[in-house]
């Protein structure tokens, strides 16, 4: 292409590419920034969670063991089971192998009794 255009004696000039910045409400040409899922896994946490129920403990613990051999490192709790993810297409594709359910992971969850509808004010009610 750019021989044609030397041809014609028009010499090729290329422009920054840009991108719209939502949250600033203007065009930008750094390139795009990392995500939140990079980001939490650059601070050690698993973007994505899967949880897990067993119908016992040592289900819990035979299904740990055979996660752990496919490289995940999953945190045994009675008989569930919390395993990490790297995006949510790997967390989807795990919680529909081991029928768990997807949740939003890292340090995004707190996990609250539910009974106690006052636990966001720090247990009042209790």
């Amino acid at each position: 292409m750019e021989a044609v255009l030397r041809e014609h004696g028009i010499e090729a000039r290329t422009s920054k590419v840009e991108h719209w910045l939502d949250e600033e409400d203007r065009w930008d040409d750094e390139p795009p920034g990392e995500t939140w899922e990079e980001e939490e896994l650059d601070r050690g946490f698993a973007p994505w969670e899967v949880r897990v129920e067993c119908a016992s403990q040592q289900e819990a613990r035979e299904l740990a063991d055979r996660l752990e051999t496919e490289g995940y490192k999953p945190e045994r709790r009675f008989q569930y089971l919390i395993v990490g993810a790297a995006s949510r297409e790997d967390a989807d594709a795990l919680a529909q192998r081991v029928h768990g359910e997807v949740e939003p992971g890292g340090e995004l969850v707190y996990e609250v009794e539910p009974s106690n509808p006052f636990a966001i004010f720090g247990g009042m009610g209790m």
